[in-house]
């Protein structure tokens, strides 16, 4: 039942893929150490020298997620893989500051929908 669920998983990776891949010439994505992501949380102590909550129980369950998807297998192998296969280029960024809105340049005109 796993080795059918792994394969699932990855030919939907490869699906996705294909899908970015035909719609963009260039694909951007976050240069993410996820097995940084996964890491345990550090304990805290308070003054008295007495453990905290650390939200280690959610983060956990988190852990499990990132395993599961394969979202390192997706970013690192199988999008590569198939965008050098159609002469797509993929472009890993900084993560840092992503999250932030940008503001519209004043010279470039956006499509309303």
């Amino acid at each position: 039942m796993h080795q059918q669920i792994a394969r699932q998983r990855k030919q939907w990776h490869f699906e996705l893929a294909g899908d970015l891949v035909d719609k963009a010439e260039v694909i951007f994505v976050e240069d993410l150490k996820v097995s940084n992501m996964a890491k345990r949380n550090k304990p805290k102590q308070n003054e008295k020298g007495e453990f905290l909550s650390n939200g280690q129980a959610a983060k956990s369950g988190l852990n499990k997620s990132f395993a599961d998807a394969g979202i390192a297998g997706f970013l690192n192998e199988i999008l590569p893989y198939k965008a050098a296969k159609a002469g797509r280029l993929v472009v890993k960024v900084n993560p840092a500051g992503t999250s932030q809105p940008q503001v519209q340049c004043a010279s470039t005109e956006f499509p309303k929908n």
